[in-house]
């Protein structure tokens, strides 16, 4: 029996479809966070940002990040205003979809 193994083209198409999928799952979970995030002006929505680092040692890592200063006040409230979780919501909220997109082949 001749076994043919080529381990690196095994591992170059198992991290295109990781690539992949974890940029799947990014654009899921930002577009909840986005459904999830209180409008008044737009401001706080317009800043929400996606990014993928695939720079650190192989290991991707999806960020999602707001550049609105006040952004942590409106997650977490404040003394005045009772929190508005729209960035924990939106994670809830694409678990399901997130997982599934992992189990497909």
């Amino acid at each position: 029996m001749n076994l043919n193994w080529k381990p690196n083209s095994f591992l170059e198409r198992l991290n295109q479809t990781l690539l992949y999928k974890l940029t799947e799952s990014l654009d899921i979970l930002d577009t909840s966070i986005k459904q999830e995030c209180p409008v008044i002006t737009g401001k706080l929505k317009g800043s929400i940002e996606k990014s993928m680092d695939t720079s650190v040692t192989n290991k991707p890592k999806c960020i999602i990040v707001t550049k609105a200063f006040y952004a942590w006040w409106v997650e977490m409230g404040t003394v005045k205003s009772a929190p508005n979780a729209f960035m924990r919501r939106g994670l809830a909220g694409s678990i399901t979809s997130i997982r599934s997109v992992f189990k497909r082949n």
